[in-house]
Formats: C-alpha cells, structure tokens, sequence
C-alpha cells in the first residue's frame, strides 16, 4: 500500500511530533514498557479534549504498517529498532518527512539501549533544535545522582559511579541549554531539575490517574484467584525490578511470622528494559526461586490489560516496595485509578510532597507517615497492621479516591496543553478533518 497521501495528511503545522514508546496493537501483548502506554493515554486524552493531531515515532514491532488510532487523529509509524545504533538517523529522516511539523516531544524512556544510546540522546536533540523546531522532553525519570541505581544497571566500580554521576549532571544541565521545555511528572523532579534548568522551562505535570473500574467484587476476584474470601491480599503491581524492591517485599513476606492469614501477588512480569542483561536474569531467577517456595506468594508474569482490573479487585492493600523514586510512579497511578488503598516505603516519601496529594491527605487527617513503611521486618509488620486496620483502609481508599479526581487525565493533560502547546497551537486547525483513508 502506498502511504504516501497519509504522511501528507498529517504533514501540517497543527500536527505534533511524539518520539516514544507505543503499546502493540495485538490483543493481550506487553509491547515494551509502561511509558509506552503513558504516552498512548495522554494523547488520546489530547484529542479528545483538545482535538489535536499528532504524528509518533515509535519501535519496531510484529506488526510495522502504520497505524491510524483516536479516531484517525494519531498517525503511530513504528520505525525504531530500538536495538541498533542508527536509531537517532533513522528519527531524522522521519522528521524530514513532515517538514511542516514544528513542534517535536521526546520521551525520556523512548529506547532502552543501554548508556551508549543514552549519552548519545543529547546530541540527538540538539540535532532536532538545530531544524529550528521547538522542542520538548518528557523526563520520566529525574535524578542527578545514580548512587541508588547503579545496583540496578549492574556498576559497582565507585569510580565509574563518580563518572557517571558528574556525566548525569551534565547531561541535566545540557538539558536546559537546548529545549524549550522539560516536562517532570513529580515535585522531586521539579526540585532536581531546578539546579539545571531555567524555571521557566520547567513544567510540572503530575503523572495522571485514569479512573478504572472493576466488573467484580473482591471476593469473586479472590475466588477466580483460588484465593480465600477470609484472606488478605496485599498487591505489588508492576515489572519486577531491583529499583521496584521486588526482592525485598518477597524475602520480608517469607521471613514474617505473620502472614499465615495474608496472601501476597506480584503482578507483573520481567523488566522489558533490563530483561536481555545477564545481572538482571541472575536477579529475576532468585526471584523465581524465591517466591515459588512461599505457597501464600503468587508469581503471575505478564498480566494481560483484561486481566488487570480482576487483580487490583483482589487486593485489600496495594504495596509500593521501592528503594527510591525517580519519577511519577505508573503502580500508584493504577491504584489509585482503581480507588484501592495503597501504601509506599519510605524511600518513596516524596511522593507526598507533590502538592496535591499532601493535600488531600491532610484534609483526610493524615501524615505521610501514615501511608508509609520501612523496608524492615517491623516495618512489613506495619504493612500487616494496616491490612487489617479496617477503619484506616477505609480512609486510604477515600484519599485514592480523591487523588484520582484531582488527578483525572483530562484535567492534567489540559495543563499539560495550556503550558506546551497552546501558545503555538491555532484555533483555525482544530476544524481540520481526520484522514480516511486507512483505519484501525
């Protein structure tokens, strides 16, 4: 088939150009990671809203046509092998398909090709801003230290970890020098990115919440679950990671002496990002290991988008085990979405700094204390105590709930709107019709 009346179609000055991750069209596939879904709901929620266009390069996948979603309004090309080196080339030939574009947003989390690739982004968006486009970067993870991560990405040389870190530094202040807008999904990201980049280019956007709901009650989920309605379950959403504490909820539930009443689910399946390195392999087979010998913990792998929601109608508690934050964080999102109450470790205690939530847990009474938990045997055995403190889940499902309506994607991505691309966007466009001439 020849494409080329659909790339003109969308070759307009109204049109916005996305470089992200984007979800596989095939029924109950993972695509690649957790951002890539991010990127498919803000700008579907943009077209909705607003009415926009937009045009997204995405990666390579079992099925590369190009693919017309929301309602003809989002043209997705997936030409990325995110594997090979000429990915930044094969981007700018893209772009010189739709000169008439000016307006290029670049996801952080795009391709997850090792430092190389990610050394060699800074370059690659200069050579977009060199087009005279203006340019801007969701960042979905802000550090500018990688002293908590580097057991993660497998570096245990200091000195490499002192390199990294003053690269990391640069690579931030670099950041401000070239575009027009850093996007942060968290207040943490925010303070980080303040060192480095000028506040006017600073633009905090909270990770959205998509209300979702379940079509059946906690104890028929237990119940397809083989699970007893008399049962706790505490669920830990998301891929297995070290960064996530996988490992550590797993051996502080083994150890307890407690849980012989409780239930423990980790949904979710390997790190897409991590899976193809040798260390994280070794990480996730202890793991394996672990878990399939605690008969009360449940493995699940890969959870189809289906079968999510019958997860989350299961749990009493959602649990956040992670050993740090560096972005807004996807599982708190998904349970907030699903009105279920959720706790996190105290490593993640920035999260109640971002304004809105501090909020809505002050006005529910609480302090952030009270949604937090050590990564300890006594601190898991708080976790415990709140399962079964049935007037606080009470109050934690009344803060998710509230959370998700301040948070409701609509109402942050027309933020997101009313700071990135409204000054730029034209009302003469919105009227343009969609092409017709290819559906999905």
């Amino acid at each position: 088939m020849e494409y080329t009346q659909l790339y003109e179609s969308f070759n307009t000055p109204d049109v916005q150009l996305v470089v992200s991750g984007w979800p596989s069209r095939a029924p109950g596939t993972q695509g690649y990671h957790g951002d890539a879904a991010f990127t498919r709901e803000t700008l579907l929620s943009l077209v909705k809203t607003k009415h926009m266009r937009f045009v997204v390069i995405a990666e390579t996948n079992h099925d590369n046509r190009p693919e017309l979603v929301g309602d003809g309004n989002i043209l997705v090309l997936r030409v990325i092998n995110h594997d090979k080196f000429h990915v930044y080339p094969t981007i700018l030939t893209w772009l010189n398909r739709f000169p008439a574009i000016k307006h290029v947003t670049v996801h952080s989390n795009f391709t997850y090709s090792g430092i190389a690739h990610f050394i060699l982004l800074v370059p690659f968006l200069a050579l977009i801003k060199l087009t005279g486009r203006k340019l801007s970067l969701v960042a979905h993870n802000v550090v500018d230290s990688i002293d908590f991560l580097a057991k993660q990405i497998n570096i245990t040389n200091k000195l490499l970890v002192a390199v990294l870190n003053s690269g990391v530094r640069f690579y931030n202040n670099t950041l401000g020098m070239i575009l027009d807008h850093v996007i942060v999904l968290d207040i943490q990201g925010k303070k980080i990115m303040q060192s480095y980049v000028p506040a006017n280019k600073i633009v905090y956007n909270p990770h959205f919440v998509k209300p979702r709901n379940t079509t059946i009650t906690m104890n028929e989920a237990k119940q397809s679950l083989g699970i007893s309605s008399n049962t706790k379950v505490l669920l830990c959403f998301g891929f297995i990671s070290y960064y996530k504490g996988s490992d550590i909820l797993a051996e502080l539930f083994k150890k307890s002496n407690k849980n012989k009443n409780f239930h423990l689910i980790f949904a979710g399946g390997p790190s897409p990002s991590l899976s193809h390195t040798k260390h994280y392999q070794e990480f996730f087979d202890r793991f394996e290991k672990m878990v399939s010998k605690v008969k009360n913990i449940t493995y699940t792998g890969f959870i189809p988008t289906n079968k999510v929601g019958m997860y989350f109608a299961a749990a009493d508690l959602v649990v956040l085990p992670y050993r740090g934050l560096m972005g807004g964080s996807g599982a708190f999102s998904y349970a907030v979405g699903y009105g279920k109450p959720a706790i996190i470790s105290t490593p993640m205690h920035e999260l109640t700094e971002n304004p809105d939530i501090n909020r809505v847990l002050c006005e529910n009474k609480l302090q952030s204390k009270d949604i937090e938990f050590n990564l300890t045997k006594n601190g898991f055995n708080d976790v415990l105590k709140i399962a079964e403190n049935k007037t606080l889940l009470n109050t934690l499902t009344q803060v998710s709930e509230e959370i998700r309506t301040v948070r409701n994607i609509d109402v942050i991505t027309n933020q997101l709107y009313d700071e990135v691309y409204a000054p730029d966007y034209h009302a003469q466009f919105i009227s343009r019709p969609a092409f017709a001439g290819l559906h999905s």
